[in-house]
C-alpha cells in the first residue's frame, strides 16, 4: 500500500497468486532470446548455484543452461503509484553483482480489468546496462481490485459443482437413503428373517427385479417403432419415384 498524490491509500493486492510464475521474454537483442521467470512475491525459481531466486533468466529453451539471478524479493521495497491508465505501480527489486553495478528487476503493473496477468516484452534500458523493465497488465492493479485466485478469468473454480453433479449426489443419495429404510422396515415389520434375510428385505423387489427387463423390453419396441416408420418412408420414396 502506497499513497498517491492526493494522499489516499492505493493497494497492489498480490496476496492470492504469491508464487504464481509469469513468463516472459526478450526481443533477442544481445544474441539470443530470453526467458524471464517471475515469482510473484517470492524467491520460488530455482536457478543454479543461485539457489532460489525470485526472477531467473535462461536462454529461450534451454532449461538446463545457464541460469541469471536477475531480481530477489525484498518486502520492504515499496512501489511507485502513478494514476495514468487507471493506475500504475512500479516496483524496483536488486539481484546478482555479476553485472556493472547489479541487476535490476523494474516491473511495472498497470491496470487492465480484462485479464489477470499479460506481461509484455522484457526491455533492457539502456541496452547493456543490467536493469530490465517489463509491462505488466492485471486486474489487480485497478483502483479496488481485491485478489481472489481463480484458474483464469472466465472460468470457475475448479472446487465448484455443476448442476449435473449435484444431481447425481442428489440421486445416488436418495436411491442410498432409499434402500436403508426400506431394508430396515422390511426387517423389522413385514419379514420374519430379520436383517439375515437380505433376498426378502429388498423393498420393492419384485419392482426392481422386472425393471431391467421392461427396460429391455420397451427399448425393443421403440427399436421396432423407428425402423417401421423408416421402411414406410422408404417404401413411399419407391412408389413416388414409381409414379413420375
Amino acid at each position: 500500500t502506497v499513497k498517491d498524490e492526493a494522499d489516499n491509500d492505493q493497494t497492489l493486492d498480490l496476496s492470492c497468486m504469491i508464487g504464481h510464475v509469469l513468463t516472459a521474454q526478450d526481443d533477442g537483442s544481445s544474441g539470443a532470446t530470453h526467458d524471464y521467470l517471475f515469482s510473484l512475491c517470492k524467491n520460488d525459481q530455482p536457478c543454479g548455484n543461485n539457489g532460489n531466486v525470485m526472477v531467473a533468466q535462461r536462454v529461450q529453451g534451454e532449461s538446463d543452461g545457464d541460469c541469471y539471478n536477475i531480481a530477489m524479493y525484498d518486502s520492504t521495497r515499496d512501489p511507485q503509484y502513478e494514476p495514468l491508465l487507471g493506475g500504475q505501480f512500479k516496483f524496483s527489486y536488486i539481484g546478482s553483482t555479476d553485472c556493472n553495478n547489479g541487476r535490476i528487476w523494474e516491473p511495472t503493473f498497470i491496470c487492465d480489468a480484462s485479464v489477470q496477468f499479460q506481461p509484455g516484452p522484457v526491455l533492457e534500458q539502456p541496452s547493456g546496462s543490467c536493469k530490465y523493465e517489463v509491462t505488466i497488465y492485471t486486474k489487480y492493479a485497478c483502483e479496488g481490485a481485491v485478489c481472489q485466485d481463480t484458474p483464469s478469468d472466465n472460468s470457475s473454480s475448479s472446487e465448484e459443482l455443476s448442476g449435473g453433479w449435484i444431481f447425481i449426489i442428489i440421486l445416488i443419495g436418495g436411491l442410498f437413503l432409499y434402500f436403508m429404510v426400506g431394508y430396515i422396515v422390511m426387517a423389522l415389520f413385514v419379514n420374519n428373517g430379520g436383517f439375515g434375510d437380505v433376498s426378502n428385505n429388498i423393498p420393492n423387489k419384485k419392482l426392481w427385479t422386472n425393471c431391467i427387463p421392461l427396460t429391455i423390453a420397451g427399448c425393443s419396441v421403440t427399436k421396432e417403432y423407428i425402423m417401421g416408420l423408416m421402411n414406410k418412408d422408404k417404401t413411399n420414396d419407391k412408389e413416388g419415384t414409381l409414379t413420375d
